[in-house]
């Protein structure tokens, strides 16, 4: 199995392409995407009034970014604004190039408040 990638700017880059993948859901407003070691960790800013569909919403983008790279082991996904504002600060720092590793312990919570999106 091939890695993904460690480079910051490549990493941001396929981030990105799978955050739009994620976005793309129905009911989805925007996504983030952030990469570290085989995980993608996914943070949804859900449209309004689309609380019954949270769940379905969070499945269906974690298929999307799982399909779209099958160097991903496993999906994260999220639609809590706490979480997803750390998601977007990580990902800001990955794009202005610190590698994901510096975020090492935002990665260890992470882990621990979202739970992995399987089928």
């Amino acid at each position: 199995n091939a890695a993904l990638p460690a480079d910051p700017r490549e990493s941001s880059a396929l981030a990105k392409r799978l955050a739009s993948k994620a976005a793309a859901v129905p009911g989805v407003e925007d996504a983030v995407v952030v990469l570290f070691g085989t995980n993608a960790y996914v943070g949804l800013n859900m449209e309004p009034n689309q609380e019954g569909r949270t769940k379905e919403a969070e499945r269906e983008a974690a298929m999307q970014v799982k399909r779209a790279d099958d160097r991903i082991r496993r999906v994260l996904v999220t639609s809590d604004p706490d979480l997803v504002t750390r998601l977007n600060r990580i990902a800001r720092g990955i794009a202005n190039g610190r590698p994901a590793s510096v975020f090492v312990d935002e990665f260890s919570t992470l882990n621990k408040r979202m739970t992995p999106v399987t089928r």
